[in-house]
């Protein structure tokens, strides 16, 4: 997500196939990146420690950050 002009963000959006659930989460530890390529790369690292999701919630349940 763009915060300010050349800041980004990473957020992370659950939802659900049929559409019943849509949440967005921002990660356990808020880090901003000055450019795409270096959030891509950081992104890549955060969905790859994702073990699971609640499946009440939507919240990503993580492995080591």
């Amino acid at each position: 997500m763009m915060l300010d002009k050349g800041v980004l963000a990473i957020e992370i959006v659950v939802s659900r196939e049929d559409g019943g659930l849509e949440a967005r989460w921002s990660l356990p530890r808020f880090v901003t990146f000055p450019d795409m390529a270096s959030a891509l790369r950081h992104a890549e690292l955060v969905l790859a420690g994702i073990l699971s999701i609640d499946p009440a919630t939507g919240e990503p349940r993580y492995g080591i950050l």
